[in-house]
């Protein structure tokens, strides 16, 4: 990801890998690109899997394009309907009545000889498939971008777009490139003041082998379950030839993209200040529900409070509970950190009951409200709910100062927390400015083999 003049930066390039940390004075631009990348995030989760739908789609229809070709080429089609030629204007000559043009339709016989002729066509227009592909999904990239990025941009910093732009400057420029087995995607967008208006350009690049095999196990099943079937076409008045034919999709496994890193994630924010936005989490949850200010922004409209926070009460109101992936490792970071569990006790519409359960000195068990608890407590209590009921493989989890409230020893744990979820697949990035952090992730680092670079970046300020 690049930002050119965005907020308080004025030219930042990282890229990020499973486990990253944003380090850095304040007011340097650590969380304005942790808000940014949160937003697309949000916006490439759908993209990617609409476009996953859409690709079996595009390759379906090219084999039809190659199976119209052959037809409409065989000597067992009859031939397309005859455009009438134009008649004199002469004033002596009488017009006579125009003949309807038939539509001219048949049945076609798929023989072995058709078959092999289809094939070869398929492997001589592989590159020319190939390129139509991905211009059609780079297309489709770039009409969803255009109709969600602005919105989530201006959601989720509460704000114009046009007012993060840097002081001084006329224009602010995002660049982000995503990649994973399947797709190369990149995205740049210009943001321009004084015209107030958004350059923006996209693109995608499907793997050239997987694409290869892709189209090849696509067109595989057809192929062989064509023989000796009848296929109607039909010549339509303009010339163009439709065929309808007995087309059996491949198997389920065929269509289904096999990327994990290709399956729709969800992007979570934690925000800094968890501990002041949980005392007031009843109240606000009561008034969400009244004025429901969640909701899709239309007409240029901000929320009254910033994306990132309304989406942090949603989440704490969606908790009901359930153990999720990673309920196991909650648990034992639990022990070590704060003694006890944190647990949804009831659900009292339209919030959940948090309550925090610890043995007291006599050993028995004690359930507190949530908000009785110590400010360590409610910082962390946000963050291992999530982790516990709804963190899957392959979601990002960005988090804001995690280390706020929290004694050394337990800030140590908690920065192996997130690079152990890291290790399981998690993708996690981090904003601190706790030196003890960074060092235990210098350490963990090095004990693993890991490069620094993609895992660390220290912001600074810029004059």
């Amino acid at each position: 990801m690049q930002i050119i003049n965005f907020g308080p930066i004025e030219n930042a390039d990282i890229q990020l890998t499973n486990c990253s940390f944003f380090a850095g004075k304040n007011n340097v631009g650590k969380s304005v690109m942790a808000q940014l990348l949160y937003s697309l995030m949000k916006v490439f989760s759908p993209t990617l899997e609409e476009m996953s739908c859409y690709l079996p789609e595009l390759v379906e229809n090219e084999f039809t394009k190659l199976m119209e070709e052959v037809v409409s080429k065989s000597k067992k089609t009859k031939s397309p309907p005859r455009k009438s030629s134009k008649k004199s204007s002469g004033k002596s000559k009488k017009k006579s009545p125009r003949k309807p043009t038939r539509k001219i339709s048949g049945v076609w016989k798929v023989s072995q000889k058709d078959l092999e002729q289809i094939e070869e066509l398929a492997h001589k227009r592989r590159n020319k498939i190939k390129k139509h592909i991905n211009t059609e999904l780079s297309s489709f990239f770039q009409n969803a971008l255009k109709e969600r990025i602005e919105l989530e941009i201006t959601y989720v910093f509460s704000s114009s777009i046009y007012d993060y732009i840097r002081l001084g400057e006329e224009n602010a420029k995002i660049h982000f490139d995503y990649g994973d087995s399947i797709y190369q995607c990149i995205f740049s967008m210009g943001i321009y003041r004084k015209s107030q208006s958004i350059r923006m350009e996209a693109s995608v690049k499907v793997d050239n082998d997987f694409l290869n095999k892709y189209i090849k196990d696509m067109y595989r099943s057809p192929i062989r379950n064509l023989k000796g079937k009848n296929i109607r076409y039909k010549w339509e008045k303009n010339g163009k030839l439709n065929v309808k034919f007995p087309f059996r999709p491949p198997n389920e496994k065929t269509y289904n993209l096999p990327s994990e890193s290709s399956k729709p994630w969800n992007t979570y924010y934690i925000p800094a200040g968890r501990a002041g936005l949980l005392e007031g989490y009843k109240v606000v949850s009561q008034a969400f529900y009244k004025t429901a200010p969640t909701v899709s922004l239309g007409d240029d409209k901000s929320p009254s409070i910033s994306g990132v926070v309304a989406d942090y009460y949603t989440l704490l109101m969606s908790f009901d509970g359930k153990k999720g992936h990673y309920n196991k490792i909650v648990k034992d970071i639990s022990s070590k950190t704060i003694g006890g569990l944190v647990e949804i006790e009831s659900k009292e519409y339209p919030f959940s009951v948090m309550k925090y359960r610890l043995k007291s000195p006599d050993g028995n068990e004690t359930s507190i409200d949530i908000t009785k608890a110590s400010s360590m407590i409610k910082e962390l209590a946000p963050i291992l709910m999530l982790v516990a009921e709804k963190l899957r493989p392959n979601d990002v989890l960005i988090i804001e100062e995690p280390e706020s409230h929290l004694q050394s020893k337990t800030q140590l744990e908690l920065a192996e927390f997130f690079f152990n979820l890291s290790k399981e697949g998690v993708r996690i990035l981090v904003t601190t400015h706790s030196e003890l952090m960074l060092r235990q992730c210098f350490q963990l680092f090095d004990q693993k083999g890991l490069p620094i670079t993609g895992n660390l970046f220290i912001f600074k300020s810029s004059s």
